[in-house]
């Protein structure tokens, strides 16, 4: 199967593969010389780190208001695989 992807979007695609290559070889390198485990144990600190920070955001939004109805995303993931999908819910 052949898409047709017009020039400028495929060359963002290859600017941002590009940029993701560059910081992973940036993050190879500044975490080299530290042993694996402790490497894995920061990584996984940062990401507890991040979950929660991004759960204090979203019960932010909830308690401001800010929700989208859970069948109006539903409808709009369905839609994804048809001819016509829904505009994303705002």
């Amino acid at each position: 199967m052949a898409a047709l992807v017009d020039m400028e979007l495929f060359t963002k695609i290859h600017r941002m593969r590009d940029h993701f290559n560059k910081l992973t070889n940036h993050l190879a390198a500044g975490y080299a010389n530290l042993p694996e485990s402790e490497g894995l144990t920061e990584i996984d600190a940062l990401v507890v780190e991040e979950r929660s920070r991004l759960t204090y955001e979203a019960l932010a939004d909830v308690n401001t208001g800010q929700v989208i109805n859970h069948q109006a995303v539903q409808a709009w993931a369905d839609s994804l695989s048809t001819a016509k999908p829904l505009p994303l819910p705002l």
